[in-house]
């Protein structure tokens, strides 16, 4: 009974982490914006991930912009943070993302002072 609990311990302890560095290492690849508007690359850096305007139908856009910097994944509470950069005035806010897989989406949380936070949603640009 006891090597029993043992095994089903290990297969919970591998499957969760199966899916978290499944979670962690797909946050890297093409996003679209809500609003198709845009496209953004997340990549990896020495310091976790970052994610800049790589394509933008708006002309006040800047290809390269970075909008996303320092994405660390945090494995306890199965999502990143970092800080994401206003493409209108460039300001500086924490952001916390996460990776909803069944929707293939990136949800950014970002806390506003009064108000409740707002999420923004990227979805997962397929490879052609």
């Amino acid at each position: 009974m006891h090597n029993g609990l043992l095994k089903q311990l290990l297969l919970v302890a591998f499957c969760h982490c199966f899916v978290a560095s499944f979670s962690q290492e797909n946050v890297a690849g093409k996003w679209l914006a809500e609003d198709s508007t845009r496209i953004y690359e997340v990549y990896k850096t020495n310091t976790g991930y970052d994610a800049k305007i790589y394509w933008s139908n708006r002309k006040a856009n800047e290809t390269g912009a970075l909008v996303l910097r320092h994405l660390t994944y945090d494995a306890q509470k199965r999502r990143y943070s970092g800080i994401i950069y206003s493409v209108v005035d460039g300001s500086a806010k924490m952001a916390k993302i996460q990776i909803n897989e069944s929707t293939a989406t990136l949800e950014i949380t970002i806390p506003r002072l009064f108000v409740l936070p707002v999420t923004i949603k990227w979805y997962r640009k397929p490879e052609l």
